[in-house]
């Protein structure tokens, strides 16, 4: 046995050699690796990066005291630049307390809106205390635009009860992308099983 170690004991240093060079993550080779360059893309579906997203934010702290009548009222408007045809993804927010002038409860109600339309569900909150903020509107909304050009994002509020509101703050922010859908899915609602 021992000499028959000693006849193959190159072949068995070099299995050994090269078992522990592939076992380390080493790579074998006889002749040297070339790195070929990294490409990176200038267009996507044929879109400059400029083009594929947009991003806005404003938000206010000035407060807006005595606010009431039942008709929607501008809280807050943001211009925005679209490159091009696709989709506007946009969020809003309304911090507000009851008006301290006024000792009725109030309701805030707010939506938003994309030029002329409507890009959101109308959000309310109950307002009870005064001097603090007791009541937080957030608004999700999504709207096509039809092609590049400025838009006109306004959040909007109005108060229909006996009460004024006092708005603390507000903020919108807006999320362009020029692919995806802007069709409606309606959930399937499922009746509980055990329903009382």
């Amino acid at each position: 046995m021992r000499e028959n170690f000693r006849n193959h004991r190159p072949k068995v240093v070099a299995l050994v050699a090269a078992a522990g060079v592939v076992a380390s993550g080493v790579a074998l080779t006889s002749r040297p690796a070339t790195a070929s360059p990294a490409i990176n893309a200038t267009t996507l579906n044929g879109l400059r990066a400029s083009q594929i997203v947009r991003a806005s934010s404003v938000r206010s702290q000035t407060p807006i005291d005595n606010f009431d009548g039942c008709s929607f009222q501008h809280i807050q408007t943001v211009r925005v630049r679209v490159p091009g045809k696709g989709f506007l993804m946009i969020w809003a927010t309304i911090g507000a307390a009851r008006d301290a002038d006024n000792p009725n409860p109030a309701t805030l109600t707010a939506r938003i809106r994309l030029g002329r339309t409507v890009a959101s569900n109308d959000v309310s909150t109950h307002l009870s205390s005064d001097g603090a903020q007791d009541g937080h509107v957030s608004l999700s909304g999504m709207a096509p635009v039809a092609k590049k050009g400025r838009k006109t994002v306004s959040l909007v509020a109005k108060e229909c009860t006996s009460g004024m509101a006092y708005i603390v703050n507000s903020s919108i922010q807006t999320l362009y992308v020029p692919f995806g859908s802007s069709s409606v899915i309606t959930p399937k609602l499922v009746k509980p099983a055990n329903q009382n």
